[in-house]
């Protein structure tokens, strides 16, 4: 099978994967090509239909394991949280419930305690859910761990966007830290409309220009496209876990 088809194949099949509702038909087909690679012997499509259902089963899974999380956060009005945002009273905050088999997106309505971006923090409060997502409205929060270094660094970095940028700002620590939370609608509107939507996101762009700039300016001075590469690498990964791990950033870094 040629490697453009089979490129071909693995993209549908991630967006199928990726796509929510469809975890058991995508078991399903993925099952179906396992049998048929396996009939005619080839190596390279029972490969990839293992690792689409593999993707299924886990996809399943994952998806179980995020509602039961949210139907008791539902039914308790509680969780543990870890902050993607500054929380204070009057104000909304996004952060990931913390807990075993546990990674639902809360977005927290504060009315009482604050905490910075990064913190984990004890969240009480009347709890709706919303998909596999939580919204919860009257949140009192209480910290119960301090941002790590990296949290500290970035809330730092923003800080010296917003004074270097102005009223650019919102747009430049989404493109430099990964902080899309200020960018007006108007703005969002504007990307999507002219097709690059997803420059708002750190992602394969980002990264992928990072690395080369790296492995360009080393092999400049001299060093070996294997050391250049080499710290390329680690210097992505240390970009990712600044900007705090997200999706599409990992994915990028991951296939560097």
């Amino acid at each position: 099978m040629p490697l453009v088809t089979i490129a071909y194949i693995a993209v549908a099949a991630g967006l199928l994967l990726g796509s929510g509702g469809v975890v058991f038909p995508a078991g399903a087909l993925a099952a179906a090509a396992l049998a048929i690679a396996v009939q005619r012997r080839s190596l390279e499509g029972a490969a990839l239909a293992l690792l689409a259902f593999a993707g299924a089963v886990t996809g399943w899974a994952v998806s179980r394991a995020d509602a039961a999380c949210a139907t008791a956060i539902e039914a308790t009005g509680h969780a543990t949280v870890r902050l993607r945002e500054d929380a204070k009273p009057g104000s909304s905050a996004r952060g990931f419930a913390l807990g075993k088999d546990c990674r639902v997106a809360v977005r927290l309505r504060v009315v009482e305690g604050s905490a910075p971006a990064g913190a984990v923090v004890h969240a009480r409060g009347t709890a709706r859910r919303e998909g596999t997502r939580v919204a919860m409205a009257a949140a009192r929060v209480r910290v119960e761990r301090d941002p790590g270094v990296l949290a500290r660094w970035r809330t730092r970095a923003g800080m010296i966007i917003d004074t270097l940028y102005g009223a650019q700002a919102p747009l430049a620590r989404a493109l430099l830290i990964a902080d899309e939370r200020d960018i007006s609608p108007e703005v969002r509107r504007q990307f999507a409309d002219s097709g690059i939507i997803h420059m708002l996101s750190v992602s394969g762009l980002h990264v992928a220009v990072l690395a080369e700039a790296v492995v360009l300016m080393l092999m400049v001075t001299g060093a070996s496209t294997r050391r250049a590469e080499l710290v390329a690498t680690l210097t992505i990964g240390v970009f990712v876990l600044f900007v705090g791990a997200p999706s599409p950033a990992v994915r990028s870094a991951a296939m560097w």
